[in-house]
């Protein structure tokens, strides 16, 4: 059964699902417990983890806020997301924590459910990402944000309709330092589920269903490194098959006739332009036979898509560029060493 909620604090369940991360989840769990919302729980599903993480995670469930469930065996990472969500969490509003990554603003839930209390159709409050690369200790600011600033953070709420629109333009609103109605978020089709990006898949169909808010402040830190699951997908058909991220909502979208055919064409040309190009862009530069999988892959299922990002200029540029690899590490080597002194990072 579902916890009450109280009138004026309403239960929000912070969720951290993980497998093998006792080297990084203290941090985590930390990061949930200095929040000072007063009616909280965190949640934290343990995938069946093989390394110390349950022996470190039971020093903290002293404090009867923090509720430990680790599965039986290995369900998957996507699984073990809806397991948290749909039965282990309690909360009217849940937010994630990926155990590797951790929270930096202590106020993140208590300024989000204030802005759905001033605006109840509210489904979506997220803060500032900013990503730590744990090879150099270097941090950098999410570059979307002086665009987002522009037209969102200023406005004490915008229509979901109007993110889902920008979205081409805008950085992926992830689970990460966002808040959302667990409802909504359990209402959504869960067996739809894509390899990489099935947090954007859901909160682009969330945005379909209410409204958003911004918090302007660096809340969240997505720490960078080898173990992430995104730096260990070497298939260009994983990426391939990940394209349904943008496909679901659109459907859903469609189905539901929140926008016009028309309109959401355009937004689908538009994600698939910016996602695939990203996509062949890496490839070229590592791994040429995997490109041409998914260069075969769009010339012969998107060709327009396929023109569209061949067509660019820095494409052109960047095809010359990395053709010889040497050349292309220098230039890369160069680029990160120019951004470090712009950063102010000395090292």
């Amino acid at each position: 059964m579902e916890e009450k909620d109280n009138h004026h604090a309403p239960l929000v369940s912070i969720v951290i699902t993980s497998y093998n991360r006792a080297h990084f989840i203290e941090k985590a769990i930390q990061s949930a417990l200095i929040q000072d919302y007063p009616n909280l729980e965190i949640v934290i599903s343990d995938n069946c983890s093989t390394d110390d993480s349950e022996k470190l995670i039971k020093r903290y469930t002293n404090d009867a806020r923090v509720k430990y469930f680790k599965n039986a065996s290995n369900i998957g990472m996507i699984p073990n997301f809806i397991k948290a969500t749909n039965e282990y969490a309690k909360g009217k509003y849940i937010s994630f924590i990926s155990s590797d990554d951790y929270l930096i603003n202590d106020s993140f839930i208590s300024e989000a459910i204030k802005k759905i209390k001033k605006h109840p159709s509210i489904t979506v409050v997220t803060g500032i990402n900013i990503s730590e690369v744990t090879q150099s200790n270097d941090f950098f600011t999410d570059q979307s944000y002086p665009f987002y600033k522009k037209i969102f953070y200023n406005k004490p709420f915008v229509t979901g309709k109007e993110v889902f629109l920008q979205f081409p333009a805008c950085h992926s609103i992830s689970y990460g330092g966002t808040l959302m109605s667990r409802e909504k978020l359990m209402g959504l089709d869960a067996t739809k589920a894509v390899p990489i990006s099935y947090d954007v898949q859901n909160i682009l169909q969330l945005l379909l269903t209410g409204d958003a808010a911004f918090i302007g402040k660096k809340t969240y830190v997505a720490r960078r490194h080898d173990e992430n699951a995104t730096s260990t997908v070497t298939k260009a058909q994983t990426y391939i098959d990940n394209l349904a991220y943008i496909d679901i909502p659109y459907q859903y979208a469609l189905h539901n006739k929140i926008l016009d055919k028309k309109t959401l064409d355009k937004w689908k040309t538009a994600m698939y332009c910016n996602f695939c190009e990203q996509c062949l862009k890496h490839y070229y530069r590592h791994d040429k036979k995997q490109y041409n999988v998914f260069a075969l892959f769009l010339k012969t299922h998107h060709p327009v898509v396929y023109k569209k990002i061949t067509g660019k200029l820095d494409w052109a540029a960047h095809y010359i560029l990395f053709a010889n690899k040497s050349i292309g590490n220098a230039y890369r080597s160069s680029r990160t060493y120019l951004g470090k002194i712009k950063r102010g990072v000395k090292k």
